[in-house]
């Protein structure tokens, strides 16, 4: 089941990471969009990240960092809690 038919129950911060050449059955960035555009269309406090030239494992040094960055980036300290949608898959 899409995640994007459940977003008006969604009550805590999200973050969305996907990287932009997923071709994964099922995981296409557009799904990531979709979901951002649903979420926010609710109220949720989410935010969507696109890793350039990334397939559904990243795999460059930067992507990396960047994904992680973006978990404990100083201004997501004001929320209470953040739930994370990331798939990391390090050669």
């Amino acid at each position: 089941m899409s995640p994007f038919m459940n977003a008006d129950k969604a009550t805590r911060p999200i973050l969305l990471i996907h990287g932009e050449d997923d071709n994964n059955p099922g995981t296409f960035p557009l799904q990531s969009e979709r979901f951002y555009a649903a979420l926010k269309g609710h109220g949720v406090t989410s935010r969507l990240v696109i890793l350039p030239s990334e397939a559904h494992g990243y795999r460059a040094k930067e992507s990396v960092l960047h994904a992680l960055y973006e978990q404990v980036h100083p201004s997501l300290h004001h929320l209470c809690s953040l739930s994370v949608v990331l798939h990391i898959t390090i050669g």
